[in-house]
């Protein structure tokens, strides 16, 4: 049989574990929620250059150690502002993503600085049967004759971001290929003058390349821009080769003996 006074040692030792698991939990609960901060984050995926609007955000919780410069913590400061990049679903709404208040969400919103936008048309053939969506990457032909007459095929740029196809900035469903008249290309100023001379003296097409490859870049530009000849001037032929020889004269005759 057990002692009374050892009886109530093991009551007191159950009572003080029990309140001791009680306390920790407490603290640990208290503290877990001090932690924590209520942010915005995207409902869903956000193009860029797209308004904001209430459907697009919500709130979620996220540990206040963690939280990035430029989150914000009330969806209304952020309704009307312009998305600059592309926001993945439960993404922080970040500061740098948006473009300053009062910008509009056009075409404009999602030009590089310094960069320009030039629209290419295309059809099933040479818009890659539909596949070309806004966020890939193409190299720009051109088909043209030389001046005998010939079929001539080369790259006028490499690695072009599309911007748009059509009037769309975003496709939903980029599994099936949509055929479009015109693809929206962004460009460097002399890039542009090189697509509008090319534009005029040939038919352009359009080649999609891996998301993968290296940067863009203008195939044998300059920074002179460009010129007619430079797509439409055949190869010189090239120059003969002086025969090396011993001179040997007969006469009034004069002949070139092979070595």
């Amino acid at each position: 049989m057990i002692e009374p006074r050892t009886l109530w040692l093991l009551v007191i030792s159950t009572v003080v574990g029990i309140a001791t698991v009680v306390v920790s939990a407490l603290w640990l609960r208290s503290h877990n929620a001090s932690e924590l901060v209520q942010v915005v984050v995207a409902s869903e995926e956000i193009q860029a250059g797209v308004k904001l609007r209430p459907e697009y955000l919500k709130m979620t919780d996220w540990p206040k150690a963690s939280l990035p410069h430029g989150a914000e913590r009330s969806v209304d400061k952020l309704l009307e502002r312009v998305t600059h990049t592309k926001i993945a679903a439960n993404e922080l709404v970040l500061e740098r993503m948006l473009l300053p208040i009062g910008a509009t969400g056009n075409l404009a919103a999602v030009i590089a600085p310094g960069m320009r936008a030039v629209t290419v048309p295309v059809n099933e053939v040479a818009g890659v049967a539909g596949f070309v969506f806004p966020g890939n990457y193409v190299d720009v032909l051109l088909n043209t004759k030389d001046d005998s007459g010939q079929s001539t095929s080369r790259i006028v740029l490499e690695r072009v971001l599309v911007l748009a196809a059509d009037q769309e900035r975003s496709i939903k469903d980029e599994s099936r290929g949509r055929v479009v008249k015109a693809v929206t290309l962004q460009v460097t100023p002399s890039e542009a003058e090189r697509i509008d001379l090319a534009r005029s003296v040939g038919h352009l097409s359009l080649a999609l390349r891996s998301q993968e490859d290296g940067l863009a870049g203008a195939a044998g530009a300059t920074g002179a821009g460009a010129k007619q000849g430079e797509f439409t001037g055949t190869a010189k032929a090239p120059k003969a080769v002086p025969v090396s020889g011993i001179e040997v004269i007969r006469g009034t005759k004069r002949s070139v003996a092979s070595e």
